[in-house]
Formats: structure tokens, C-alpha cells, sequence
């Protein structure tokens, strides 16, 4: 029942007391309202006390489909727009069709691993993909205790699935000059050639190789400028944003076989704009063939067309380009600090973390090494 008293401003105020399904707790709600009279006071203080009916039975029923979209509506400005687009294809995909229709406070535990051994057995999802959506479920949840919807995190009780990761997806030396012979002595567009190398010899992402522009060098000093990254986005197309973190935007130096590479490129894109109608000046270095930017997937899909072409021995991805450049620093006993810094990664930490295992193995040669000097 609603409560209602006039003040001296002559406005009436409004006082609903109710308990608050999410949290248990009788809770006061208060409302400021004009009226004429006391009778039509009591008319805008039951809608008030509707609405508020209705809101309360609406979060208190809430099912998870109806969850997921205003949490991503809600995270949006948070997420970088591939996070929110991969996020929304995995609740789409994988999770909203098997459990959406379920009311948020009625999942448990046993709705998960049900769920992780459907996408494993029937969509035969790899383990990694399932340990992914494992983990976009478990944030969405643990926002939801936050926002007093749910008490608890149903999947703190599910442990996240186990899966093997491919911590072998870069080359060794003598693989990486194999390679490089490959790609440097057959008829290989320029544009690829160049992009690995970037890859290779610099360690930049793929949406970072592709987000170059021509203003970003200096052939003076023979380096170039982490600015931008390009990516694709499902319904939005292929975009342009700030690299991944503060540090992701950084200064590398290239060598002369690089700026070879560099002037070569920008003489076909100057040919090209002389013939192709319509060219679109983007000031991008790697461009598609009428000038605007490449889809990102362009690049992984030639490279693993060229591995295979050349029946080359061991099968990795073109981000294991990158990591094959870091391996390498790592072998070369280049300082820690430095290999981030290259990489672009917030800090060293991130480094070590991620190329544990190579570390390891510099540490045995470090170990081998201070033996033999003081043998």
C-alpha cells in the first residue's frame, strides 16, 4: 500500500514499501509528484506502485536471453567493439539456444556442464572454444550477482574446461629461414611478403600489420609507428581503432630488407591507382586491390594456402609468426624488457606469462653457459 503525504511546496510525496526479491530486503521507494488533489495523488501513486510491481516481477523472472542482451548492451562502452561482436556470435551460437529461455535464478550447475558436453559431443567444439565460452558465461554471471539479480554464480561450482594448449605454434630457426626462402623466392604477392616479414622481424599483430600507413614511417630513421589496428566486425564491417592497450602503441625499427620491401609496395599501390577506377585512397601500405582495407582474414587464409602449396612441414598459424619473433628474441638472450616493448605488451609480466616455456629453455642455456665459464 502506498503512502502518500503533502508537502509544504504543496507537491505530494509518495512512499511504497516492498520486499525487494533480488535482495531479500524491505526496501522504501519514494516518489515526488504534483497533483491537484489528494484523490488524484492516490490515482499517480497506484501507477507508481504498478510500475513498480511490474519491474520487480520482471528482474525477479528474467530469463537469460533477456539477461545476455542487457548485459552486452550494458558492457558495450567497456569492450572493444571484436570483443562484443565475438562475444554476441558465442550467446547466439553456443549458449542462448539451449539455455535462454531458463529464468536467471533458476540456473544451476548441472545446466552448464549439460550445455559443455553438448558443444563438445554434438558440435564437436574443440576444448578450448568450450573453455571460451566457459569464461563469457562466468563474467555475465558474476555481473549479475553484482547487480544483485542473482545471489550466486552458478558456475563458481563448474570447474572451466580442460583443454591442451598448442604451446608449439611457432618455428624454430632453421624452420623460420625455410620459410622465409619460400616466401622470398617464389611469385608471392608483395603485400603478403611484406606482411610477413612484420610479422617475423617486428612481432606485430595482424590488426596492427594491416592498420599501417604510409605516414607512420620514416625511412630516415628506418622505423614505423603502432597507431592503429584493423578488424573486422560482423554487420559493421572491417573498422579501425586504438591498438590493444597504452603500450601497444610504440616505435620499431625495421632493417634494410623491410624498407626494400616498403618502397616496392608503394610503388605498385602507385600503380595501381593509375589504372584501377574508382581506387579508393585509404593511405593504408597493405590494401586491397581497389585501395581500401584488407579483410583481415585475407592474410590468414593465404598463409595457410601457402603452407600447404608448399607442403611445408609443420602447420602454424599466422600468429604464430609473432610468437616465432618473440621464441627468437628469447634465443638471442635479448632483455626482457626490450622483447615487451617490442611486442607490445602492457608489461613484462605479460611477457613472461606467455613465453614461460621458452624462458625455461633460456634459463638451461643460461645455466649450461655460467658452467662452462667457470669450469
Amino acid at each position: 500500500m502506498a503512502h502518500i503525504r503533502k508537502r509544504a511546496s504543496g507537491k505530494y510525496q509518495i512512499e511504497v514499501n516492498k520486499i525487494d526479491p533480488r535482495t531479500g530486503k524491505n526496501e522504501r521507494f519514494f516518489k515526488t509528484i504534483k497533483a491537484k488533489n489528494k484523490y488524484e495523488a492516490k490515482k499517480k501513486a497506484a501507477i507508481f506502485e504498478a510500475k513498480l510491481e511490474k519491474k520487480m516481477f520482471f528482474y525477479t523472472n528474467m530469463i537469460l536471453a533477456e539477461y545476455a542482451q542487457r548485459w552486452l548492451d550494458k558492457k558495450r562502452n567497456d569492450l572493444a567493439p571484436k570483443t562484443v561482436s565475438n562475444y554476441t556470435s558465442k550467446l547466439n551460437l553456443h549458449i542462448l539456444p539451449g539455455l535462454g529461455g531458463i529464468k536467471l535464478r533458476n540456473l544451476s550447475p548441472m545446466n552448464f556442464l549439460d550445455l559443455y558436453d553438448d558443444l563438445r559431443d554434438k558440435k564437436n567444439l574443440s576444448g578450448k572454444t568450450v573453455n571460451v565460452i566457459h569464461k563469457v558465461i562466468h563474467s555475465m554471471l558474476s555481473d549479475a550477482v553484482r547487480w544483485e539479480l542473482i545471489e550466486y554464480n552458478p558456475l563458481n561450482k563448474v570447474k572451466a574446461p580442460k583443454f591442451k594448449s598448442k604451446k608449439n605454434n611457432y618455428l624454430t630457426i632453421e624452420e623460420t629461414k625455410n620459410l622465409l626462402y619460400l616466401i622470398d623466392h617464389h611469385n608471392e604477392k608483395t603485400k603478403y611478403k611484406l606482411a610477413t616479414h612484420l610479422a617475423l622481424f617486428c612481432g606485430l599483430r595482424r590488426g596492427e600489420i594491416l592498420g599501417l600507413e604510409w605516414k607512420d614511417i620514416d625511412f630516415k630513421e628506418n622505423t614505423f609507428r603502432v597507431e592503429r589496428t584493423s578488424q573486422y566486425i560482423t554487420g559493421k564491417g572491417i573498422i579501425t581503432k586504438s591498438p590493444k592497450n597504452e603500450t601497444s602503441s610504440r616505435i620499431i625499427y625495421f632493417d634494410d630488407n623491410l624498407k626494400e620491401l616498403f618502397i616496392e609496395q608503394r610503388e605498385i599501390l602507385k600503380e595501381l591507382s593509375e589504372v584501377v577506377p574508382s581506387w579508393i585512397e585509404t593511405d593504408r601500405i597493405l590494401a586491397s586491390e581497389t585501395g581500401g582495407p584488407m579483410f583481415p582474414d585475407s592474410v590468414s587464409k593465404w598463409f595457410k594456402r601457402f603452407l600447404k602449396r608448399h607442403e611445408f612441414p609443420k602447420y602454424i598459424t599466422f600468429h604464430g609468426l609473432r610468437h616465432t619473433s618473440a621464441t627468437i628474441m628469447i634465443y638471442n638472450e635479448i632483455d626482457i624488457q626490450t622483447i615487451a616493448t617490442r611486442l607490445g605488451h602492457s608489461d613484462a609480466t605479460t611477457t613472461l606469462k606467455v613465453y614461460s616455456h621458452q624462458f625455461k629453455k633460456a634459463d638451461k642455456t643460461a645455466a649450461e653457459k655460467i658452467s662452462k665459464t667457470l669450469k
